[in-house]
């Protein structure tokens, strides 16, 4: 029998050298190359075995780091603050009584998710009935940017897109998705009336702006009520008829993918498309505390929270709504003569600050107002078309304002503020007491001061 035990030794010799040198060399060649990318890596063991040898290869994998919207997330919480109210009072969305508003999504394909939120404002002419309206923002560039919207009926911009109203003889339902693989928006909406009009659109960017969205109608469907009028249906603007348009429409709702926004009032066809369970978007207030992951620095105003109406013998009817994370709504009506004065304001409260048991200081920032100061425009009072000449907001200042709790003695009110409340006709409430019945804002204008006591302003 041949002996081969001296060269089994020697082979398996020269295949260790080998595999050392190559891994020697492999971790020299890595070692070298390094860059100073701030990636993550990380590493993975895995055994090679060979006859008899096992050997254990290290591998390193870099990794892209996880993307930052902490900016844009921050500048979409000041957005929802000042649109706090407008957001809550949308409260017809649902059959659930339990409206989810608020969404995030990337919908341009930059990878940074865009705000969408729905809410309700009081139809201009008339003061019973609410509007839904559709809101979208973007970030980039370190701007948050509202997105304007156009469509195939108008050339004119719009800075909302009208969903619905409150009356349920006019209810429009809609579901608002994305499909899969792709990041546009699409919207689906039935409106009744005579005939039942189904609607699709895609939320495409506009050829004519940068901060603009142009909502192409995919498909226009009609189903006739009437006698005598044919159900018809087109599809990119050409005829096809019902059917064809029933075939694409269900055809689109079966690749709903990421459902984002509904209302399902008034709507029983199209229940198996959408579920709360289904639904990304949130109410209001799980989306503050979503937020506050990336913007802990909260104000809590839940001591300043209410409704408030100033102080005066004039025609004015002057409010501000504070809510308890710190948004506030302000109002400014002048009615005698016309134009008529009005401002809307929109901001949050900042640097609130206590001075004392009784006294408290705050500020005002971020205002936002509904119409440019000295445009004109016109509303409706008692069914009456009457003008209207937009001012600045009272709250739209730099000053510092004063807040005094409920019950405070007015012997611990500073000798300027107890002038300015003396002065107003809330002073002949004080109780015998001498403390004040209702929580009081003092705003020192820089032409006029100005009380506001709390009350039910509904």
């Amino acid at each position: 029998m041949r002996n081969f035990g001296g060269k089994r030794t020697i082979a398996l010799a020269v295949i260790t050298a080998l595999i050392t040198s190559v891994i020697l060399g492999g971790c020299t060649s890595k070692n070298s190359n390094k860059s100073n990318s701030s990636n993550s890596k990380v590493t993975t063991t895995k055994q090679e075995t060979t006859n008899s040898t096992t050997t254990k290869v290290v591998e390193t994998t870099t990794q892209p780091p996880k993307p930052d919207y902490s900016e844009a997330y921050k500048a979409y919480k000041t957005v929802l603050k000042q649109n706090a109210f407008e957001i809550k009072d949308y409260d017809f969305q649902n059959e659930t009584n339990k409206s989810k508003q608020i969404v995030f999504a990337d919908i341009l394909g930059d990878d940074t998710p865009e705000l969408i939120f729905s809410k309700a404002t009081i139809d201009s002419r008339d003061k019973s009935r609410k509007n839904a309206s559709h809101n979208i923002y973007s970030y980039a560039n370190g701007k948050c940017e509202k997105i304007s919207f156009e469509d195939d009926y108008s050339s004119d911009l719009k800075d909302e897109y009208i969903l619905q109203t409150d009356d349920i003889q006019m209810y429009t339902p809609y579901i608002i998705y994305q499909k899969k693989n792709d990041k546009s928006l699409y919207m689906f909406q039935q409106k009744k009336s005579t005939a039942i009009v189904y609607k699709l659109y895609k939320f495409m960017p506009s050829t004519t702006d940068d901060t603009s969205l142009y909502l192409k109608t995919l498909m226009d469907q009609t189903y006739s009520t009437m006698p005598n009028v044919e159900s018809s249906g087109t599809i990119n603007g050409k005829e096809v008829g019902y059917d064809k348009c029933d075939k694409y429409k269900y055809n689109n709702l079966n690749k709903i993918d990421n459902l984002l926004l509904y209302s399902d009032k008034q709507d029983k066809e199209y229940g198996d498309y959408y579920s709360p369970e289904k639904c990304k978007a949130m109410t209001y207030s799980v989306a503050m505390k979503y937020l506050d992951k990336y913007d802990s620095n909260n104000v809590d105003c839940s001591g300043l929270e209410g409704s408030y109406i100033r102080v005066t013998n004039s025609y004015g009817d002057d409010t501000i709504e504070i809510t308890e994370e710190g948004a506030f709504r302000s109002k400014d009506v002048w009615s005698q003569g016309e134009p008529c004065n009005e401002s809307v304001g929109h901001g949050l409260i900042t640097d609130l600050t206590k001075v004392n048991d009784y006294k408290y200081t705050f500020n005002c920032s971020d205002i936002v107002l509904d119409n440019e100061p000295g445009t004109y425009g016109k509303k409706y009072v008692n069914e009456k078309e009457v003008s209207v000449e937009y001012i600045d907001n009272l709250f739209n200042t730099d000053n510092k304002l004063v807040f005094y709790p409920k019950g405070t003695p007015v012997l611990c009110m500073d000798k300027a503020d107890y002038k300015i409340y003396k002065a107003t006709p809330a002073s002949t409430s004080i109780t015998e007491q001498g403390v004040l019945p209702q929580k009081t804002i003092i705003l020192r204008g820089e032409k006029d001061n100005h009380v506001f006591i709390e009350w039910d302003i509904n």
